[in-house]
């Protein structure tokens, strides 16, 4: 898109504008038919500020159009959408709907399951299990992740355990030393 002299002049002389400058210029902008990122990308101010100033600027449907046409993605490069993130959670649930008889059947899956649910760390891609009794961390973490290994085919699982020193090694399965 073509800016006309004058206005690339102003975003030229953007630094130097009191803040009612700096606003008009931003809407008037926007009034051009510029994206948000458009204008941000020609003048330094932030998207919530540059709302603010243009809420009141309504995009004609060519102007909506054009910007639709800016944006196309380009190829070879696939950009994520709500439909394609939603198509892939359907998916998701298919598949755990298709293992779930097999899972809910084996009881170190669903202690395994709990225990995440009450206890685990939730964060994405990583799975944690924290519980003061090392024994029960100990053969469920085993039991959940070589049923998980088993029917879901991840081989990319690991188990850490961690035992506090003001266990007794008698408190944690091993022997007393003298």
């Amino acid at each position: 898109m073509e800016l006309e002299a004058e206005v690339l002049e102003r975003v030229g002389a953007y630094e130097r504008s009191s803040q009612w400058e700096k606003s008009e210029l931003g809407r008037d902008l926007r009034r051009l038919g510029l994206s948000y990122g458009e204008i941000m990308a020609l003048i330094p101010v932030k998207k919530s500020t540059l709302a603010t100033w243009c809420r009141d600027i309504e995009l004609s449907e060519e102007q909506v159009e054009a910007i639709k046409e800016r944006r196309a993605p380009q190829p070879g490069f696939r950009r994520r959408t709500n439909r394609s993130r939603l198509e892939e959670i359907s998916e998701l649930r298919a598949i755990a709907r298709d293992v779930a008889g097999d899972l809910i059947s084996d009881p170190a899956w669903v202690a395994g399951i709990v225990l995440y649910w009450a206890e685990g760390a939730k964060s994405r891609g990583h799975v944690s299990i924290a519980n003061t009794d090392p024994r029960a961390l100990g053969s469920l973490s085993v039991g959940f992740a070589s049923t998980s290994i088993r029917l879901l085919g991840s081989p990319y699982i690991s188990i850490f355990t961690k035992a506090t020193t003001r266990q007794l090694p008698e408190d944690i399965g091993g022997t007393k030393l003298d």
